[in-house]
């Protein structure tokens, strides 16, 4: 989805430009749970998403986006959101952005493990120590309905977090990876691009864009 904006500057001696911004949603095109129970099972092809920390049930959810789709280079960031699933004890999820620029990119939905997960820290619930910024967390869902929910940006620096992923979606092949952490007990859920249920979405990323 795109829409225009066409901002008009006058400048020195009566020249006249136009500066063409875009609003556009970048939806991720794979996504996955991972889960340390069963660290060799792909779980690429279901329709929600799970990020949970507690006794028997840990799991990780991939996010991938690529913005060479998008109709000209990252100006700003203005949002990230999820379609939560509603809890009876409502819980909210880190967004990491995957660092590692060797492996970050190369995993698919329909492969992807707790065991080959790029930056995984295989014995426990985090990334390994370097390969994730954190950007800021996702909001609780609802308790009986569900929503979109939007991200908090990160309290330390919001800035410095949209820029180092507008950076990341300006980078190379432009092919940028997130994942979803709780960073505690419980668990939150989201729809994945397989959810055909109305309204539904997958984790999306709110950019403008200049051409």
């Amino acid at each position: 989805m795109k829409t225009t904006y066409l901002f008009f500057c006058l400048i020195a001696g009566g020249l006249v430009f136009s500066l063409r911004a875009n609003a556009e949603i970048l939806e991720a095109v794979e996504d996955a749970t991972i889960r340390l129970n069963n660290p060799d099972i792909n779980y690429g092809d279901e329709t929600e998403i799970h990020a949970a920390n507690f006794e028997g049930k840990k799991s990780l959810v991939y996010l991938k986006f690529d913005a060479s789709k998008l109709n000209g280079k990252v100006t700003s960031v203005e949002g990230i959101e999820a379609y939560a699933l509603p809890q009876r004890r409502p819980r909210n999820s880190q967004v990491f952005l995957l660092l590692d620029e060797k492996n970050g990119s190369s995993w698919t939905e329909d492969s992807i493990n707790w065991d080959n997960a790029p930056g995984n820290n295989l014995s426990d619930q985090r990334l390994v120590k370097g390969e994730g910024l954190l950007l800021g967390h996702l909001e609780k869902a609802a308790t009986d309905v569900a929503s979109s929910v939007d991200i908090s940006w990160s309290e330390e620096d919001a800035d410095s977090a949209k820029e180092a992923l507008i950076g990341a979606l300006n980078q190379g092949d432009r092919v940028v990876t997130l994942v979803l952490v709780r960073p505690s007990d419980r668990e939150a859920v989201y729809t994945s691009k397989e959810n055909a249920a109305p309204a539904a979405h997958p984790v999306r990323i709110l950019v403008e864009t200049s051409e």
